[in-house]
């Protein structure tokens, strides 16, 4: 198949190399819609046993948590990439770049939360948390890539897996059971394997690889819902919490996106069909959607009342 020349974009949408993967974009604005119905929730119901009900199903169906690792997986694969075969890296021009588009709309974002009364510094309560995440692994991948090209992708991913359990399982917490729950300087690192789940894609990406069948993709897709579900439903009802679960669901969210990939660049025209598709055209803000929701839900209820 002839490479098709384009831009790919990082987990939310920003342009860094001469090379597109289709598929992605519907993905990330899928993926931001399900963070902002977790956070802003759904209410329609007033008595209040059935709401209490409705509230409890809702929060189960609908974890915003795991679509944020779908996030992680993502950015991976973006940043990863366009590099994964280069013997020098741009340094400059990468972290130029990374920081621009990442730091300036943040900033923004946070600026405007503090007017509205969004604690945008508190790890629980913001998406702050999956941004500085995000920060770090853009800092450490020229590191990354190294030891990659050394003792390869796959032992650093294991190496990573092991040193995110051993925060988990060794590390004093607030007992809230959500992802940040280990603070600023520990969270990165149980993060982290998800993160190079997608430079793992990334490395074994094939251009014109045989695509899953329509079913098979479905069921990986409703694997995933499923998956997500039962993450939930562990964190609240159980000692198995989310800095238990969600790792391990990232590993399924990899295998699911990698047939998402494969059927997004099967060939010219789905390609064609996938890019002009509505959802991969609302991925371009999927980024201002996962930044300002709180805040437009804060103000859209001002506005309400």
């Amino acid at each position: 198949m002839k490479p098709i020349t384009a831009s790919i974009d990082d987990a939310f949408g920003f342009v860094h190399a001469p090379r597109r993967v289709l598929g992605l974009d519907a993905i990330r604005f899928v993926m931001a819609l399900w963070v902002v119905l977790g956070h802003v929730g759904f209410d329609p119901i007033r008595h209040p046993p059935a709401r209490t009900l409705a509230a409890g199903i809702y929060g189960n169906l609908v974890s915003g948590p795991a679509a944020v690792i779908v996030f992680f997986v993502v950015s991976g694969f973006c940043i990863h990439f366009p590099y994964r075969h280069l013997q020098r890296f741009p340094l400059r021009t990468f972290y130029l770049r990374r920081n621009v588009r990442i730091l300036v709309p943040a900033l923004a974002a946070a600026a405007v939360g503090w007017g509205c009364g969004i604690n945008v510094l508190s790890l629980n309560n913001s998406i702050l948390w999956s941004l500085v995440c995000e920060e770090i692994y853009y800092a450490i991948y020229p590191l990354l890539a190294e030891v990659m090209r050394r003792v390869g992708i796959k032992v650093l991913l294991l190496v990573s897996f092991a040193a995110a359990y051993f925060v988990v399982f060794l590390s004093a917490t607030n007992g809230s059971g959500d992802y940040p729950e280990y603070g600023i300087w520990l969270t990165w690192i149980i993060g982290l394997p998800c993160w190079l789940l997608g430079c793992v894609l990334a490395s074994e990406f094939i251009p014109g690889a045989t695509p899953p069948s329509r079913a098979r993709l479905w069921g990986w897709r409703i694997a995933v819902a499923l998956t997500s579900v039962l993450c939930s439903m562990l964190r609240f009802h159980t000692q198995a919490t989310y800095p238990y679960t969600l790792d391990l669901f990232a590993i399924l969210a990899a295998f699911w996106l990698r047939a998402e990939i494969r059927m997004g660049n099967a060939d010219a025209s789905s390609l064609k069909e996938r890019a002009s598709g509505w959802l991969e055209q609302l991925g371009a803000m999927s980024y201002s959607l996962y930044l300002m929701h709180l805040q437009g839900w804060m103000i859209w209820q001002h506005l309400a009342w």
